[in-house]
């Protein structure tokens, strides 16, 4: 669903705050499938970019 939302949302659309609050909906696994699943350059560098400003622990 974030994949879905990080589409929609374009390159110029997501930003760090906007990344962030979708990011926080998600559990840790949700999140570890979402950082191995594969996509796009652009929103790769985009949610590399938005987890380490606000950086979740997958332990």
């Amino acid at each position: 669903m974030a994949l879905n939302a990080f589409y929609y949302l374009g390159k110029e659309g997501l930003t760090l705050e906007v990344g962030s609050k979708i990011l926080d909906q998600l559990s840790k696994e949700e999140l570890a499938k979402l950082l191995a699943c594969k996509m796009p350059k652009w929103m790769r560098i985009a949610v590399n970019a938005i987890e380490r400003a606000h950086p979740v622990d997958l332990t």
